[in-house]
């Protein structure tokens, strides 16, 4: 059976292993810097902050987590269901199978980071910013890169051919390998200067 904890306030330090929190507030506290094992379902994260944190088989699941700082953080097998993500900051972090399905993740912040084996899955990631990023086998599956930042990043071997964007930010030098459909390729020209005439 199940172990579930429901309609509670919860404090960070008391958060159980192998337990479920459902339509809870989880209340912060700055003794804990890892967790492991625990899945949060429709909960309230309140003044929290997951900066320096480690983050192992952990799953969130219909949450808002927008602006909130993710920061330093180390995720294995994590994952964001239906999740909201507005501003939310996952600067020089590192995803070891991390993946985020069908989340609002507009204007979020990947900058120097680091992807392994993760994914993204029918999401907003409109003007998100994966500036100086190493994407070290990850998949972007329909999702919406409206001028999405991937500056200063290697986009080799990259698919987006599912996606839709009218425009990405990018570099010329980096674009070498990046596997796009063929009515994608006036956008990605058109983020590269290059100009067309009839």
């Amino acid at each position: 059976m199940a172990k579930i904890i429901s309609d509670e306030r919860v404090w960070l330090e008391t958060l159980q292993p192998g337990f479920t929190y459902q339509d809870c507030v989880i209340m912060w506290d700055n003794s804990v810097s890892k967790l492991e094992n625990v899945s949060f379902i429709n909960c309230t994260f309140q003044e929290f902050d997951f900066t320096d944190f480690e983050l192992l088989n952990v799953t969130f699941e219909n949450c808002d987590l927008s602006a909130l700082h993710f920061n330093n953080a180390e995720m294995h097998d994590t994952h964001f269901q239906f999740v909201k993500l507005l501003d939310t900051e996952f600067l020089h972090t590192t995803h070891n199978k991390t993946n985020f399905n069908d989340c609002v993740m507009n204007n979020a912040k990947f900058s120097n980071s680091h992807f392994k084996q993760s994914t993204f899955d029918k999401c907003e990631l409109k003007e998100t910013a994966f500036n100086s990023v190493i994407l070290n086998i990850i998949e972007f599956n329909y999702c919406q890169l409206h001028h999405t930042n991937f500056t200063d990043t290697s986009l080799n071997g990259l698919d987006v051919s599912t996606c839709e964007f009218d425009t990405l930010q990018i570099d010329a030098e980096n674009t070498k390998g990046l596997i796009i459909r063929k009515d994608q390729s006036n956008s990605i020209l058109g983020a590269l200067g290059i100009q067309f005439i009839s």
